[in-house]
């Protein structure tokens, strides 16, 4: 799933498929809307994309963001400094008929998310997998023996992707208590923000406000991570809150009362999420990712939505 905030790869991989015409057409609102949705939503089949879209991706889940088009300026002037592979927090999975889906990162080992993402989606174990980085910022994993793109570059052994940063997109763009657990604005965004970057332990990053002057009850505010600068820019704009009768709204609510009321392991968590989702409603579009933490005294989690509905539970196995 793609969150409301994103590394700047993902938005500037698909700048090349915007018009002139939908550019000089942003004026009018409805056709701003429009735009919004074919860059959050659009679909490259990499088998017949012309070369210069080789590393276009299909993307697997659905940007929920009205500020699609503000943070492409952003992505687009930012594109040559933040191309630094640890730093980012999506990954390409490659299947061997040359389709790839673009999935946020869970673990920061970007083979065993593409391996998981090739059991939940066929039900069969992946052949073995190989990580490169692409060039540009952005990692990619293929079947062994695969064909790969001039460029490309085996991730040296070690190389991970930094999992406080993947843990900090999550966490900002989680409907328990994130970003879009209602419609906040700037200063209380802000708040938020810095409060993630504190409990991650991200010494050295800063919280700003890159553009927009929007800041009144109808504001909401989105983010990107500019991780070369460590930076969580904040953008506000006209929104709204998500309803609170909407299935995740109740999964989010009901399992963020759940995570403060006990102190629960990993299984137990992710159990609880599951029979919420199931009571709420939710079927096929949950995915459910449990990733350990033994240093953690009590399972904690992040409910992400988009195309589908998933929840990150980072936790002990056991709890004392």
């Amino acid at each position: 799933m793609n969150r409301h905030g994103h590394t700047t790869d993902t938005y500037v991989r698909r700048l090349p498929l915007v018009s002139d015409e939908q550019v000089r057409l942003l004026s009018d609102s409805d056709a701003k809307q429009a735009l919004f949705e074919e860059i959050t939503t659009m679909t490259i089949d990499t088998r017949t994309a012309p070369p210069a879209q080789d590393h276009a991706r299909v993307p697997r889940r659905t940007f929920v963001l009205a500020a699609a088009v503000a943070l492409l300026s952003v992505a687009a002037v930012g594109w040559a400094v933040f191309n630094s592979v640890q730093g980012s927090t999506s990954v390409g999975c490659h299947t061997g008929d040359g389709a790839v889906s673009i999935v946020d990162a869970v673990t920061g080992d970007p083979v065993s998310d593409c391996a998981a993402l090739w059991r939940q989606d066929t039900g069969t174990q992946p052949p073995p997998l190989v990580a490169y980085d692409n060039g540009d910022g952005g990692i990619e994993v293929v079947p062994e023996g695969s064909s790969i793109p001039r460029g490309w570059q085996p991730l040296e052994p070690g190389v991970t992707q930094d999992p406080r940063l993947i843990e900090l997109e999550a966490a900002l763009d989680d409907h328990i208590d994130g970003l879009p657990a209602d419609c906040h604005p700037l200063d209380a965004a802000r708040t938020i923000a810095e409060r993630e970057v504190d409990r991650l332990g991200l010494d050295g990053w800063q919280v700003v406000a890159e553009r927009g002057e929007a800041d009144g009850a109808g504001t909401c505010t989105y983010f990107l991570l500019e991780s070369e600068r460590q930076t969580v820019v904040l953008i506000p704009l006209d929104g709204g809150a998500a309803p609170d009768d909407a299935p995740y709204s109740v999964l989010a609510g009901e399992l963020g009362t759940a995570l403060e009321q006990g102190c629960l392991s990993l299984p137990d968590a992710a159990a609880q999420a599951r029979q919420i989702a199931a009571d709420a409603g939710i079927g096929e579009g949950l995915v459910v990712h449990e990733v350990t933490d033994d240093a953690a005294t009590c399972a904690r989690a992040d409910v992400n939505v988009g195309g589908g509905v998933e929840v990150t539970i980072r936790g002990p196995q056991a709890t004392p």
